[in-house]
């Protein structure tokens, strides 16, 4: 499935299902609890920064401008320079390959008119 590739295509994805794995795990838990009549919110909510966690790690590596309009790779992103090229993420950063199909479309319009 082309869903979630970022799963299994990313440079760490063991992390990342590993991340999920016990998200999951946290959050049945305090289902198995519940029914048993005790109510535990931090399973939950650890479940959830487990999860926040797994897509901070997934997060594709963006560039900020410097002074002389060079990108240049901030401090945070020096996590996982592997997972994207700067160029495809300035891409879906701006919103390029909507652009671009949008203005394609338009272009097919005029010219079907």
């Amino acid at each position: 499935s082309n869903h979630y590739s970022f799963t299994y295509s990313h440079p760490n994805a063991w992390v990342i299902m590993v991340l999920f794995i016990f998200a999951g795990a946290l959050i049945r838990q305090f289902f198995v609890l519940m029914h048993s009549g005790q109510i535990k919110p931090a399973y939950p909510v650890a479940g959830a920064a487990l999860i926040l966690l797994a897509v901070w790690v997934a997060m594709p590596v963006s560039s900020t401008p410097s002074a002389d309009g060079e990108g240049v790779a901030s401090a945070e992103d020096s996590r996982d320079t592997a997972s994207a090229t700067p160029q495809a993420s300035d891409d879906v950063a701006a919103g390029g390959a909507v652009k671009a199909a949008f203005v394609g479309f338009c272009e097919w319009q005029t010219v079907q008119r």
